[in-house]
């Protein structure tokens, strides 16, 4: 998706907002051949914030769904529904870094750091840009998924779709611990249907503890 469409951050690509100038004070004006999309996913194995979040147990088309994978296999499917000579210079996936808002201000001030994304036709610079984030998102820990585009078709799209096997991605499904038991299973009749055969399961974040504790006898 294009982050300055779906992303609510305001500083989310402000390597792209950001207005740079020559060491001698001459502006310098940006063409950008490609537009960026990306893809979030979360380190953490589970997390009550996210949950709450991005789920809403009472809608049952609003319900969240956790999937896991693993960072191989996202890259790779995405390069495969691409052109295999650009594929390296497209798509990347990173780990992002959080930092305070001065150390943001430091790297677009730093010539050694903006130069090469500011001139480069190597997509990588930009991907490196684009992973790293404000210090009040670090409860995501986040890892992005990145295509550059360069065609026309597609720029004009805020959201890409690409076809993919769940059974190949995915390792698992895990549904918001919050829903009843008659829309679990009416979710997990939906995602079958699609094709998945994969493990489905209710999050156990919220049960109750089953705990047998051991003490000495004083």
């Amino acid at each position: 998706m294009d982050p300055n469409k779906y992303w609510e951050d305001p500083y989310e690509n402000f390597f792209e907002k950001a207005n740079f100038r020559t060491l001698d004070g001459q502006r310098i004006t940006r063409v950008n051949f490609c537009k960026f999309y990306g893809q979030c996913w979360f380190l953490k194995e589970e997390s009550d914030a996210m949950w709450r979040i991005y789920s809403d147990p009472h809608n049952l088309e609003n319900v969240g769904i956790k999937v896991t994978s693993k960072a191989g296999k996202l890259l790779t499917t995405l390069s495969k529904n691409m052109d295999r000579d650009y594929a390296h210079i497209s798509a990347f996936i990173g780990k992002v870094t959080y930092m305070d808002q001065q150390k943001i201000n430091d790297i677009i001030n730093n010539p050694n750091v903006t130069s090469p994304a500011v001139f480069s036709n190597d997509n990588k610079a930009h991907a490196e840009m684009f992973i790293l984030k404000r210090e009040p998102y670090s409860h995501e820990e986040e890892v992005r998924l990145m295509y550059f585009s360069s065609k026309d078709n597609e720029k004009k799209h805020d959201l890409i779709n690409f076809p993919f096997d769940p059974n190949d991605i995915f390792e698992e499904m895990i549904i918001d611990p919050r829903v009843e038991e008659y829309q679990f299973t009416e979710i997990e009749k939906r995602i079958k249907s699609c094709g998945y055969q994969g493990s489905i399961l209710k999050s156990t974040i919220y049960g109750e503890p089953q705990l047998n504790g051991v003490v000495a006898i004083p």
